[in-house]
């Protein structure tokens, strides 16, 4: 595998209720990048903890991030320089790791995914823990 296969961030989509919350989580990365802020090893772990209401890495990861029996997922990808970016290369480094159909990445398509319970569910906490 390239060096491109790092730079995937995957993204369990069952809390992600619209486009702006990836988009939010994308900018609060990039900002802790600039300022040297970084709470992670990595933009994608970065990105994933920014998903988070919390500051806990772990829980970050568990809520947010994929699992064994993921069937829906979003796949994020950092790059330096999209002029120098291959983007066959990098779609078929994708498709070697994940096998599926790819979607637009919009909001009516989040909508079939995310599950309203669940990001209640996790909001309530971290509402009453504050």
């Amino acid at each position: 595998m390239s060096d491109l296969s790092t730079s995937f961030a995957f993204v369990d989509p069952k809390l992600i209720c619209s486009q702006e919350q990836i988009y939010s989580a994308i900018y609060k990365t990039l900002v802790e990048v600039n300022y040297n802020r970084m709470r992670t090893r990595n933009l994608n772990s970065e990105c994933v903890l920014c998903l988070s209401p919390t500051s806990n890495i772990s829980d970050a990861f568990q809520k947010f991030g994929i699992k064994d029996d993921s069937t829906e997922l979003i796949c994020l990808n950092f790059h330096n320089n999209t002029s120098d970016l291959d983007k066959e290369q990098l779609a078929n480094e994708l498709s070697s790791i994940v096998t599926g159909v790819e979607i637009e990445f919009n909001d009516k398509n989040l909508s079939r995914f995310y599950d309203e319970t669940l990001i209640r569910k996790v909001c309530s906490k971290v509402i009453h823990y504050a």
